[in-house]
């Protein structure tokens, strides 16, 4: 429900990652509108960004309408030089092998090619080390210790590939994050008050039409009547 930074020190590597609020909210547009502004003022505290990280399911075959709705969000605020700073992070799937998801639809969402080095595939090696703690003496103990190091040997390799990409990247000034969204709001706003007048139009159309029918109509009743002294 808000955008939250996350500082992680490893090593010679210090990260500050920006957790950001879901799009899509149930309440409504309004609460989607305040997380995108949550998103800006917390990444222009920050002064710089190196990467702009989309994490999306590797299983879903095709763009939801849902994940179609976040992309078009975030894209309104990035700007366009950002888009050299775009990693895919695919979950739920250890290797292109595995990938279910189109990767063009998600070129064509964010008007850029991905490049084969920024796609990174991760398997969340915690959740099945829970599922193995859960099986442990009911299924092949060696086979699933050695798998479980397998996925975590793998897990380990696709984040230093992000980390690599993301050395990569040049720094992004945020404050060009914030003028798009003000940019933005300015559009939605004249795009709102045009509506409204387009609105307004039509109803005096309406009426107009209404009011040329009851002219036709007396004019119809008075050609009737003419020949009538009473």
């Amino acid at each position: 429900s808000a955008a939250t930074v996350y500082q992680e020190d490893m090593g010679p590597l210090s990260l500050k990652i920006v957790d950001t609020p879901g799009f899509g909210d149930t309440r409504g547009r309004a609460f989607d509108e305040k997380h995108t502004k949550m998103i800006v003022d917390c990444v222009k505290e920050l002064g710089q960004v190196n990467a702009i990280a989309f994490v999306i399911s590797g299983r879903e075959s095709r763009l939801t309408p849902q994940l179609k709705y976040v992309l078009m969000e975030v894209c309104a605020i990035l700007p366009n030089a950002a888009k050299n700073n775009i990693v895919a992070i695919f979950t739920n799937t250890t290797s292109p092998l595995y990938l279910s998801f189109d990767i063009d639809a998600l070129s064509s969402m964010v008007e850029h090619q991905v490049t084969p080095e920024r796609h990174i595939f991760i398997e969340n090696p915690y959740v099945l080390w829970e599922r193995c703690r859960r099986n442990t003496g009911k299924v092949d103990d060696a086979a699933v210790q050695r798998d479980l190091v397998k996925a975590f040997k793998d897990a380990g390799e696709n984040l230093a590939k992000l980390f690599a990409a993301m050395l990569t990247m040049p720094a992004m000034n945020t404050t060009e994050f914030e003028r798009l969204y003000n940019l933005r709001q300015a559009i939605e706003s004249s795009t709102m008050k045009i509506l409204a007048e387009l609105d307004c139009a039509q109803e005096e159309q309406k009426n107009l039409e209404h009011q040329k029918k009851e002219i036709e109509r007396a004019k119809t009743e008075e050609d009737m009547n003419k020949q009538y002294k009473k």
